[in-house]
């Protein structure tokens, strides 16, 4: 069954809808992340620094983030 014209367009809209609420989550994550960095307590004894290391195996590839915050 060859899909028609609306089914197209539908499907067009729908992606088009998922990628805007995901730039839009996004955005706000940023923001709320924003905020705290700004917010946070300055002057407290963090301990060690934060360290972020690429991690890449034959499985997968990404990144590690160590430390205390």
């Amino acid at each position: 069954m060859v899909p028609s014209e609306r089914d197209k367009l539908y499907h067009s809209a729908n992606n088009r809808g998922y990628a805007a609420q995901g730039f839009g989550l996004a955005a706000v994550a940023c923001a709320g992340a924003a905020v705290y960095l700004y917010v946070r307590d300055r002057g407290a004894d963090r301990g060690e620094p934060v360290g972020v290391l690429p991690v890449a195996s034959s499985q997968f590839a990404g990144l590690a983030v160590a430390g205390s915050w």
